[in-house]
């Protein structure tokens, strides 16, 4: 079901986010969220999420060694949005997830993360 814009809490999504960040850190740096459509013009609610340059560098590591713990910080972050937020159950917004750490960030630039 989708939800119409004007029935989605921003402040209660907003306090889901910063709890899960909290229960992160310091593993996760900060939480960014945009509601906006996704490439079919659904309405989704993109994540941005800020890892520690060391967070970051063990799921580079696990994931280029194909080790089992690649996703495990990826995984739990987006289960404990799914339990706090629940953007698809409560709002009918599509959750998507993007990761980067903080040197990834310094060397991009991107404003949209900051």
């Amino acid at each position: 079901m989708i939800v119409p814009s004007f029935l989605i809490n921003q402040a209660e999504i907003a306090k889901g986010v910063k709890k899960v960040e909290k229960m992160f850190k310091p593993d996760v740096v900060r939480i960014g969220h945009t509601i906006a459509e996704n490439w079919m013009g659904e309405p989704a609610l993109y994540f941005r999420v800020l890892l520690s340059d060391a967070a970051g560098a063990r799921i580079v590591h696990s994931v280029t060694n194909r080790l089992e713990s690649g996703r495990e910080l990826q995984g739990k972050i987006e289960e404990e949005m799914e339990t706090q937020v629940d953007p698809l159950g409560r709002w009918g917004l599509f959750p998507h997830f993007e990761y980067r750490s903080v040197s990834e960030q310094a060397y991009l630039k991107d404003q949209g993360w900051d």
